[in-house]
């Protein structure tokens, strides 16, 4: 396995040898390629806590509260011209 860390875009990719998937037992879960790369982007951490906070009964709270607001959103985009801000 080889890495590789992008300064310019903040990832970091992982690169592994034909060989170490062709004897992988979990290859055809994993890809149809003949090897693999995995590419970690700069806010992998952020997406993991979001990830978490997501199984959290404050989350499911927050998602009921936004069911009643997002329509209303729609409906002032949709039919009254709000698709942008003036300001």
């Amino acid at each position: 396995m080889n890495s590789n860390y992008n300064e310019k875009n903040g990832t970091t990719a992982f690169y592994f040898k034909k060989e170490i998937c062709k004897e992988c037992i979990l290859k055809y879960q994993c890809t149809k390629q003949k090897r693999r790369t995995i590419t970690i982007g700069k806010c992998h951490e952020l997406v993991m806590e979001a990830k978490e906070y997501n199984k959290t009964q404050e989350f499911r709270d927050d998602m009921k509260e936004r069911a009643h607001i997002e329509p209303k959103h729609a409906e002032m985009k949709r039919f009254h011209g709000m698709t942008r801000a003036k300001y």
